[in-house]
């Protein structure tokens, strides 16, 4: 019975292996797809080849077939320089799989997304004839290539970490905002007479940001989404001012209320378009952030719960942090000392036995008190001194 159990337990746990490695799978194929659709200065998509870059080995294979579909939908007719990019960098990570000490290093992945896009940029640069502005579009998209895969790489091994999320360290926080802005960007390009779904979504993060958050989490998640949605389009600069002047003041208001950081950051994001931009990205900035408060102000308070955890114990994570390492100092210190004390202790009996270890005589001394102590005949054997 106990055999029939293990053996259904076995089978259990393998086909939930099975599930879960083919569900990760997806993920990483839709991801791919996603990423890939993220355009910068209009028509550069280095993103793709950065989450390429940044996948674990065993789910390679998923994150190629994704990047390479994503980069064919997004320009069918450009799509064959990053189809190269792609299958260079699959073969790279082919090539240096098991040389750990290079792919366990933070540059590698940045390294594997930036020289491919360099390279092939530079060529076709020279091949068209460009002027110097496309030589230097080349070297941004790279540049932000590599950036791109080590933020990815720093996300994914994160999410392979059994650490809450409120353990994670600024820097880390980070990297997973900077994460998901990139997949947010894969959405800018759906737009419904200039208002473009991607920035609403990346209105409602950095408001919920800012409530649940504070000034650190609306500055944060208002820097990250609108450096990234600033570099989509040439003529959109003044996002990023306008995203990062209304988190932080919507998350000074924070205190108050969700009415009053939707009004803050309105106010904040529609005075920088304002001085940089015309009235008709006025109106779609108003539009989006309009959208995006009335989603953000019917949105429930459970969703605080996620978001508020991420920035506002960040100095108790800190804290535990420092105190998990001292308490691992500590026990390492503990372990080498029980260690000598069991060397001292092993040496100590070794010494002891060497001085109390029976000789002849004693032998026979304590098989004539255990032994010869009960016969009859032993007066007869003292005589004989046998």
């Amino acid at each position: 019975m106990e055999a029939k159990k293990a053996l259904v337990r076995k089978n259990f746990d393998g086909s939930a292996e099975f599930a879960r490695t083919v569900i990760t799978n997806i993920v990483y194929f839709v991801s791919g797809v996603l990423v890939s659709k993220g355009a910068m200065l209009g028509n550069l998509s280095p993103f793709g080849a950065s989450f390429a870059a940044a996948v674990p080995k065993k789910y390679l294979l998923s994150a190629l077939a994704g990047t390479g579909l994503g980069y064919i939908l997004l320009t069918p007719s450009d799509s064959f320089r990053y189809i190269a990019v792609v299958v260079a960098i699959g073969g790279i990570r082919w090539l240096t799989s098991d040389i750990k000490r290079v792919k366990n290093s933070a540059l590698f992945a940045p390294l594997v997304a930036f020289l491919p896009i360099l390279a092939t940029g530079v060529v076709l640069t020279f091949v068209s004839t460009s002027t110097l502005s496309s030589l230097t579009d080349c070297i941004i998209e790279a540049v932000l290539a590599g950036t791109a895969a080590y933020f990815f790489s720093s996300t994914v091994r994160l999410s392979t970490e059994r650490r809450s999320i409120a353990a994670f360290s600024q820097q880390e926080t980070a990297s997973l905002v900077l994460t998901g802005c990139v997949l947010m960007l894969s959405f800018g390009s759906v737009a419904i007479e200039g208002i473009s779904v991607g920035r609403i979504l990346a209105v409602l993060v950095t408001l919920l940001c800012a409530r649940y958050g504070g000034v650190a989490g609306g500055s944060v998640c208002g820097i990250a989404t609108g450096a990234i949605f600033s570099i989509a389009s040439r003529n959109q600069g003044f996002i990023c001012g306008g995203y990062a002047f209304g988190g932080l003041m919507a998350g000074l208001f924070s205190t108050v209320g969700k009415f009053a950081c939707v009004i803050a950051f309105m106010i904040s994001d529609a005075v920088m378009c304002l001085a940089f931009s015309d009235r008709v990205a006025l109106a779609e900035v108003l539009i989006e952030s309009f959208t995006a408060s009335v989603i953000f102000m019917i949105l429930p308070k459970e969703v605080g719960n996620f978001i508020a955890p991420v920035f506002s114990h960040e100095k108790n994570a800190s804290l535990g942090e420092t105190l998990r390492k001292n308490v691992v100092m500590r026990l390492d210190f503990a372990s080498k000392a029980i260690n000598n004390v069991k060397n001292d202790v092993n040496g100590v009996s070794d010494r002891l036995k060497r001085l109390y270890s029976p000789t002849l005589d004693m032998v026979c001394d304590n098989v004539r008190k255990n032994v010869c102590s009960g016969c009859g005949l032993k007066v007869y054997c003292h005589d004989k001194q046998e």
